[in-house]
C-alpha cells in the first residue's frame, strides 16, 4: 500500500539525458496502465474518465507508430520534442495517480464530495471537465441528509440507498472500508475546522448506513453478528458498542465532538479535561494547536439509532423469554 496521500500527485521529471527510445517506451507503459483503469468502477467523474481514456488511447497509437517507424531510423531527435514528451510523461504519471484515487476502495464517498476538485485535474484547454448531473444530484442528497441529521429527522431510506448505489457502496464491509479511510484522513495534520467537520459528517453518514440501512446485505457479517450478539461488546446491526464510547468516560457519548487530531469524545468529558488545564489529545498525547470542539451531528444520529435498536433488541428478547 502506497504512503501517498490521496489527491496528491508526486511525479519526477525524466532526466535531461534520457533517450527518445526510453522515453517513448515509458510513455507506452504508463499509457497501458492508465487504460487498465477502464475496467474499474468510478464513484464519480465517469464522463471525465471516459474522455481521458479516449485521449490516452489516441496518444498510445501515435507513440506506437513512432516506435515502429521512426525510432530505428532516427539517430537524433529534436530537443524540443524530447522536452515536450518529458512534460507529457509527468502528466501521464499524475493522471495514473488520479485514476488510482478515483477507483480507490474506501474513498468512494470522499471522492464524490470532492468531485469539483477531482474534475479540475482533468481540465484541459479544449475540454472543460466538471462533475456530471448524477454526481451533483448525489452530492446534494448527501448534504440534504446532513441537514436532516442536524434537525434530528430520519432520512428517506430510498434517498440514502441512491447515494450508496451511485458510489458503489452496497455492503456492510464496504462501509467498514469507507470509515477506515475517513478516520485516517481526519487524522492528517493541518486540517482546518471545516475539513474536520465535513470528514466527521461523512463518517457519521457511513456509520448510519452501516448500522441502519445495510443490515442483512452482507451475509458474512450477518452471520458474524449472530455469533457475537451475546458477547460482552454486543453488536447491534453491525455497530460495535465500543465505537460509540467516549475514550475518557468509557460511556456511550451523548454529544460527540471531534478534536483536530480526528479523535472523538463526549463534549462534557473533553470539556472537563481542558478545564483541568490539559491542552493535549487524551488518546494521542499530542499537544493541540486549537481546542475548538467540532460537533458531529451525524454521530449523534448514529448514537440515537443505536439506542433505538438496542431497546428493540431487548424487547424482542424479552418476548421470546416469556
Amino acid at each position: 500500500m502506497s504512503d501517498r496521500r490521496i489527491l496528491t500527485f508526486p511525479a519526477v521529471h525524466p532526466c535531461e539525458s534520457i533517450s527518445i527510445t526510453t522515453l517513448i517506451n515509458s510513455l507506452l507503459e504508463i499509457a497501458g496502465k492508465i487504460l487498465s483503469f477502464k475496467s474499474k468502477h468510478f464513484s464519480t467523474i465517469k464522463g471525465n474518465a471516459k474522455e481521458t481514456f479516449r485521449h490516452i488511447h489516441n496518444l498510445m497509437v501515435i507513440f506506437q507508430e513512432i516506435r515502429v517507424r521512426k525510432l530505428p531510423a532516427c539517430r537524433s531527435f529534436p530537443r524540443s520534442a524530447i522536452l515536450s514528451l518529458s512534460e507529457l510523461h509527468v502528466i501521464f504519471r499524475k493522471l495514473k495517480f488520479l485514476l488510482q484515487d478515483c477507483t480507490r476502495e474506501g474513498a468512494k464517498l470522499y471522492m464524490l464530495i470532492n468531485s469539483d476538485q477531482v474534475s479540475s485535474h482533468f481540465q484541459t484547454r479544449k475540454y472543460e471537465a466538471r462533475p456530471n448531473r448524477d454526481d451533483k444530484r448525489a452530492i446534494d442528497s448527501v448534504y440534504w441528509i446532513f441537514n436532516l441529521f442536524e434537525n434530528r429527522i430520519k432520512p428517506n431510506q430510498d434517498e440514502v440507498l441512491r447515494v450508496l448505489d451511485h458510489i458503489g457502496v452496497r455492503t456492510w464491509s464496504y462501509c467498514v472500508k469507507e470509515i477506515g479511510f475517513l478516520r485516517e484522513e481526519i487524522r492528517v495534520e493541518k486540517k482546518d475546522k471545516n475539513e474536520i467537520e465535513l470528514l466527521s459528517s461523512l463518517i457519521g453518514f457511513i456509520c448510519y448506513c452501516r448500522c441502519v440501512i445495510l443490515e442483512g446485505i452482507d451475509e458474512d457479517e450477518d452471520k458474524k453478528e449472530e455469533e457475537e450478539e451475546e458477547e460482552e461488546y454486543v453488536i447491534i446491526r453491525g455497530l460495535k458498542v465500543d465505537d460509540l464510547r467516549c475514550p475518557i468516560s468509557l460511556e456511550i457519548m451523548n454529544d460527540p465532538v471531534v478534536l483536530e487530531t480526528g479523535h472523538t469524545y463526549d463534549r462534557s468529558s473533553i470539556t472537563k479535561w481542558f478545564s483541568a488545564g490539559n491542552i493535549t489529545c487524551p488518546k494521542t498525547g499530542k499537544t493541540l494547536v486549537s481546542t475548538v470542539l467540532v460537533g458531529n451531528v451525524s454521530d449523534k444520529q448514529v448514537v440515537h439509532s443505536y439506542f433505538e435498536k438496542e431497546i428493540d433488541h431487548k424487547s424482542k428478547k424479552k418476548k421470546l423469554s416469556v
